[in-house]
């Protein structure tokens, strides 16, 4: 059975029917936002963060029906919509009472607020157009049933290979982190020097885990087993305080294991099960919410009970509280990236930045070459999320203010729509011709998505960067790797127990 059937929460396809309803929804979506920003900035009394709400929840249902079941992609969107939702709702229901933006209360202007809005709709939109566009125009190749052929082959190399570089990369990132966390052990401050600046620990661990689940893969599912060492590898890391590279992916992992139930209700939908679903997806949700919240606090050295009396303060519980002075809709990193967005907005509308017209994605080439070599290297793009003498965000760029801050609207829609295209060719070709490093490379790139979405897109173009160096290694040491199986391999072969060359 084609991987893209047997397993949609890692390799769905969407098909071509519901690939044009996707990109026709996507359209009316963004004509709506559209107008209505436009109503609104001539009537203020038009409810247009009711209008986006309303509009979002439609463009949330069609990205989960139409995908094919790809989780992957799914965590992809919902990392921007659970920012520009959260943002939609508070307005409509608190009107500015509640903020979404650590600092700048006086920048988070009803007009500011309206664009934030509308940038998010439009990456959102842009995001599943290009999925959808990439589903359309597949690469021509062997159907996906010869990969079985190619996986099983192989499955020892890429068992060993996936569980060295895991748990080797694992240990390595426990002693670069200077141990495990604790009461008096605050995130960060005991950092131990390896000697040498390498700065993709993650990248390599996300390998070893991307050929742990490819070895797995027998039949419609994932060996268990294999994907409960992926999930281990990630423990560690949690336990040192690193959230965004350890913390949301062994979420997406479990839901590898439930890979069966998934695909009947793809194959057979009703309410019923959707509604079970969508309540057990929430549960898993407000669990990694409230595991965030814990390790913000226990990676400054304050301990579980008063992380819990911190969520319970001024009887506002989780979601609405007053760490950072004012009422806001507390959303962890979450929060950050909107004040960078916030950031953009106002100062592009005030005329006090210019727009960068692509500078900042030009940068990449230039941070590009591994930090030890020394070369030099210009200023992040986090180190201009502030308006005048106010910082908005502190520890990245989140993917639709660096898309606003080079080309404003259009920016938004076409960045996000150009790197949801290249994830889903990725995923289609890797498929097709049966390509194991192209197949790890969007399983990697899949499993960064909370870097390089809420961080910087940097994070794609550093794993495309590795993914290329690992090309140039197996030409010479592992040229199977990057093979394009292209035919069904002969099961003659069988009989003497070796792959074929």
């Amino acid at each position: 059975m084609p991987l893209d059937v047997a397993i949609p929460v890692l390799f769905g396809t969407a098909k071509s029917q519901a690939s044009v309803r996707g990109i026709l929804v996507s359209v009316f979506v963004l004509l709506l936002s559209a107008i209505g920003y436009l109503w609104a900035n001539m009537s203020p009394w038009f409810p247009f963060h009711w209008l986006m709400v309303a509009g979002l929840l439609v463009h949330a249902m069609v990205a989960l029906t139409s995908t094919g079941g790809n989780f992957l992609y799914i965590f992809r969107y919902f990392l921007v919509w659970l920012l520009i939702f959260g943002t939609a709702v508070v307005w409509a229901l608190f009107d500015g009472v509640v903020l979404v933006a650590p600092f700048g209360v006086e920048y988070q202007t009803p007009e500011a607020t309206r664009l934030v809005v509308l940038a998010g709709v439009w990456s959102l939109c842009g995001s599943l157009i290009g999925w959808h566009l990439a589903m359309l125009n597949s690469p021509r190749g062997t159907a996906t049933s010869a990969l079985g052929d190619v996986l099983y082959w192989y499955r020892r190399r890429l068992l060993r290979g996936g569980a060295i570089l895991a748990v080797g990369f694992s240990v390595l990132y426990v002693i670069k982190a200077g141990g495990l966390l604790g009461e008096g052990s605050a995130y960060g401050s005991n950092v131990a020097d390896l000697g040498f600046e390498f700065g993709v620990f993650n990248i390599f661990h996300f390998t070893g885990i991307a050929l742990l689940l490819l070895a797995g893969l027998a039949g419609d599912r994932v060996s268990p087993t294999l994907v409960w060492l992926a999930i281990a590898s990630l423990i560690p890391g949690i336990l040192t305080g690193s959230r965004a590279d350890f913390l949301p992916q062994p979420f997406v992992l479990l839901l590898v294991l439930a890979n069966g139930r998934v695909r009947q209700l793809i194959s057979h939908p009703r309410l019923a099960k959707w509604i079970a679903y969508v309540v057990g997806a929430g549960a898993l949700l407000f669990l990694g919410y409230v595991l965030a919240f814990v390790v913000a606090f226990w990676r400054q050295g304050i301990g579980l009970t008063a992380a819990i009396q911190a969520m319970q303060s001024d009887g506002k519980g989780l979601l609405i509280n007053e760490i950072f002075g004012h009422p806001m809709l507390y959303l962890e990193t979450g929060n950050m990236m909107l004040g960078g967005l916030y950031s953009v907005i106002v100062n592009t509308m005030a005329g006090w930045d210019n727009y960068l017209y692509g500078r900042s994605y030009l940068d990449y080439f230039l941070i590009a070459p591994p930090a030890f070599l020394g070369l030099p290297r210009p200023l992040g793009l986090e180190w201009s999320m502030n308006i005048g003498d106010e910082v908005m965000a502190i520890g990245g760029v989140f993917e639709v203010a660096e898309a606003y801050f080079n080309f404003g609207l259009a920016g938004c829609l076409l960045v996000s729509l150009f790197i949801s295209y290249v994830f889903g060719r990725v995923l289609k070709y890797g498929l097709a011709r049966g390509n194991l490093l192209v197949l790890t490379w969007y399983l990697v790139a899949g499993f960064m998505s909370f870097r390089a979405i809420w961080y910087q897109n940097f994070g794609y173009f550093r794993i495309a960067t590795v993914m290329l160096v690992l090309y140039g290694l197996s030409l010479f040491f592992f040229r199977w790797f990057s093979r394009n199986h292209a035919r069904p391999i002969d099961h003659t072969y069988s009989m003497f127990g070796t792959a074929p060359q």
